[in-house]
């Protein structure tokens, strides 16, 4: 990710050295920057706390949107108003005290090198900037933990009683169990995700500690070391050089003199302003600017492609302007850096020219007036040149900070709509969780209806079948009597043509019990197809079933008794045929067994009938139970 510019950077490396919460709590009983060592911090175990008291102790910061605590106001310290209002600034005896403490603690402190300290510098502001994100990070988290506790809320009160009804219907799935475990899923989700933040915001805040440590060692030193220099009186340090920065341009050389009031280039000033575009700072700003301030900061790179174009003086050509763009205006910028670190070689060149001419005292005074007049206007035109790039990149720079400032306000200007819009859908969640309950209130009652009615089909269905076994029992009694009036007849006749027509009848009855049997055992297999998805009871099969096979028996072996014991079945039938006592009563015998099968049919073609009812109602149920999974589904994408 593009480094922001290095004026926003340091504004917000600022803020975060005033705003650490947690790390001023936790640290609250150190007196100063060495009792807390930078290396000890950065090498602490990750283990010393975990993700819960972390989460616990942001939970305060996280209210506030790590806002800090407000920064003291010092009334009687004008230049300084953030400081302690103990602090009396007109105090000499205060300050000088101050002050000595401050030196004599500043002794021993490391003074980097000016590469290291822009390192440093670099390094804070990524860091500075991550931790920014991750608390962003943590206090969004954190609203999707509390409202995934909220939503488990809402499953857990008040859902035993239904969830035991349901459960006495024999249902397979419970839907609210499955969506009180979601809940608590995703409550457990957030929840880890918020302690993950908080350990990683934790390890960010510690590894600040260490640059910031030595960065203000730094500090501290080059001023304890300037200051004491600065104190006796300006004078040279062991190598020559000044110790202060005051007196860097104003100190005694031996190889050469410069008066007081001579102008002198100060080299300290081609480095105020463009330092901070080294390592492409300000091209990656720009280049990140626009991909996330909108209208607004287009504009103002706009406005400041069109400064660093202006129209042509009186007598100039007018060159033409080249269209705005994020690559011409990097090019732009880094054309004025070259030309900065140009200007600064010709500086250079000049600062040597200077030096060999008062290197070159055999001259005559008035060459070197001459070369020094010559030399002074070049150095006069180099410091307007660089004046007008220094102003000129310090009226960009300014421009980029503010550009960057309304981009985070816009920013926040976002995350509030983002909160709202949270709002509205939990609202949006309230809204669908109460529709849902009524589709599941309506479902029960469907529910409730169906087991009555299948409770009522069950009865109807059992008394079908006591009526059935009844006309069964009487088809089998008259069976019996039939049997016995033919026996009658057996015996009232001592012909063998009555015994052969008895047992013609006995095969013709058979013949039809059979017919009977495959028809009864279709019925039973059309009804088991039926009944296949519900519960059957095994034992009055297994009866159906060994009654059919012992018909069945009972059939075959009086047919093998016929055949073995009289003639064919053309020779029984002409001697049945002869009688027609015998005929008569066959043919009542067989509009009985005819109306007893008729009803049997009737009564099950209205148990068939009741199990279509019943289908469709199962039907009905799935169908709402479809709808409430899909009601389910939508909730969950709300979610």
């Amino acid at each position: 990710m593009p480094a922001p510019s290095n004026q926003d950077g340091t504004t917000r490396y600022s803020q975060s050295r005033q705003a650490q919460p947690l790390h001023n709590r936790l640290a609250s009983n150190d007196s100063s920057v060495q009792s807390y060592p930078a290396s000890q911090v950065s090498q602490a175990p990750r283990s010393s706390l975990n993700g819960k008291m972390l989460l616990d102790g942001y939970h305060g910061d996280i209210l506030n949107n790590f806002e800090g605590a407000p920064p003291k106001f010092n009334p009687r310290n004008p230049n300084r108003t953030n400081s302690s209002p103990l602090l009396d600034a007109n105090d000499p005896i205060q300050m000088h005290l101050l002050v000595s403490t401050a030196l004599e603690d500043a002794t021993g402190y490391a003074i980097l090198a000016p590469e290291e300290v822009d390192s440093l510098r670099k390094q804070c502001i990524r860091l500075t900037q991550r931790i920014e994100s991750t608390r962003q990070n943590l206090a969004v988290q954190s609203k999707y933990r509390d409202a995934a506790i909220n939503m488990g809320k809402l499953y857990t009160d008040g859902g035993d009683g239904k969830r035991r009804s349901r459960g006495s219907l024999g249902l397979k799935r419970n839907s609210h169990t499955d969506q009180s475990r979601e809940a608590e899923a995703e409550r457990a989700a957030s929840e880890r995700r918020c302690e993950e933040l908080a350990q990683e915001l934790w390890g960010l805040e510690k590894r600040l500690i260490e640059p910031q440590t030595a960065l203000l060692q730094h500090t501290a030193g080059i001023l304890q070391m300037t200051h004491r220099t600065a104190k006796k009186g300006g004078r040279a340090s062991q190598g020559g050089m000044p110790g202060s920065p005051e007196s860097m341009y104003t100190y005694s050389n031996p190889g050469g003199s410069v008066a007081p009031g001579e102008d002198i280039f100060d080299e300290r000033s081609l480095y105020r302003s463009f330092d901070r575009l080294d390592g492409g700072e300000g091209e990656r700003a720009v280049v990140e600017a626009p991909g996330g301030m909108g209208a607004d900061a287009e504009a103002k790179l706009k406005e400041l492609w069109e400064m660093m174009h202006p129209s042509g003086q009186d007598g100039e050509d007018e060159a033409p302007v080249q269209n705005f763009s994020l690559l011409a205006f990097s090019s732009k910028v880094q054309s004025l850096h070259s030309q900065s670190a140009m200007l600064n070689d010709q500086k250079e060149v000049l600062q040597r020219q200077i030096k060999q001419q008062r290197e070159l005292n055999n001259k005559s005074d008035e060459t070197k007036d001459r070369e020094m007049a010559e030399m002074e206007t070049q150095l006069k035109s180099t410091k307007a040149t660089l004046s007008q790039v220094e102003a000129q990149a310090q009226s960009l720079e300014s421009k980029l900070a503010e550009a960057l400032d309304q981009t985070s306000r816009s920013q926040g200007e976002d995350t509030i709509a983002l909160h709202s819009n949270i709002d509205n859908l939990q609202n949006e969640l309230d809204t669908l969780q109460n529709q849902l309950e009524d589709h599941q209130n309506k479902l029960e009652d469907l529910q409730n209806e169906h087991e009555d009615l299948k409770s009522s089909h069950a009865i109807d269905l059992a008394e079908l079948k006591s009526s059935n076994a009844g006309d069964l029992a009487d088809l089998q009694s008259q069976l019996t009597s039939s049997l016995e009036h033919i026996a009658a007849l057996k015996q009232a006749k001592s012909t063998a043509e009555a015994h052969i027509g008895d047992l013609t009848a006995d095969l013709e009855k058979a013949r039809k019990a059979e017919a009977q049997v495959v028809s009864l055992t279709a019925d039973l297999e059309e009804a088991r197809n039926a009944q296949s998805s519900r519960a059957v009871d095994e034992d009055e099969l297994d009866a159906k079933n060994m009654e059919i096979a012992r018909l069945q028996t009972e059939v075959t072996i009086a047919r093998a008794e016929l055949d073995g014991a009289y003639g064919s079945r053309a020779q029984r039938a002409a001697e049945v045929a002869s009688n027609p006592a015998i005929q008569k009563e066959l043919d009542a015998l067989r509009r009985e067994l005819g109306e007893t099968i008729e009803e049997y049919e009737v009564l099950t073609k209205a148990s068939i009938e009741g199990e279509r009812e019943r289908e469709l109602l199962e039907k009905e149920i799935d169908r709402l139970r479809d709808e409430r999974e899909a009601l389910e589904a939508k909730l969950s994408d709300e979610r």
